[in-house]
């Protein structure tokens, strides 16, 4: 992943992260979603060197675990976070999607 692109998904994140903390934790999804971004943020965090790789795979996991929340278990995100969620899937199948799709994922990650 280019820095453009590095730049442009942790805005993303840091985006949604901010925006999710705002919502009541009474919900176990929105636990799950929170520990999802944590991760994909510890990756992301600029003072780390990860490789383009490991940033691929962290935004493919947050992904996975997105849709299975909203999709599979209904979890509703109120209207600020779901357009930072909407902001970050556009760019990832958009803007990134040739390079995610050509990353297979390790077993156990999605």
């Amino acid at each position: 992943m280019n820095t453009v692109n590095r730049n442009t998904a942790y805005y993303l994140l840091t985006g949604l992260n901010l925006s999710l903390q705002k919502m009541p934790r009474r919900n176990p999804d929105i636990q799950s979603a929170q520990e999802a971004l944590d991760e994909a943020l510890n990756v992301f965090n600029p003072s780390k060197r990860h490789s383009p790789r490991a940033l691929d795979y962290a935004l493919a996991h947050l992904y996975g675990r997105f849709v299975r929340l909203i999709g599979l278990q209904g979890f509703k995100l109120d209207p600020e976070t779901l357009t930072w969620w909407h902001q970050l899937k556009d760019f990832m199948e958009n803007d990134i999607h040739e390079e995610l799709s050509s990353i297979s994922q390790p077993r156990g990650i999605l």
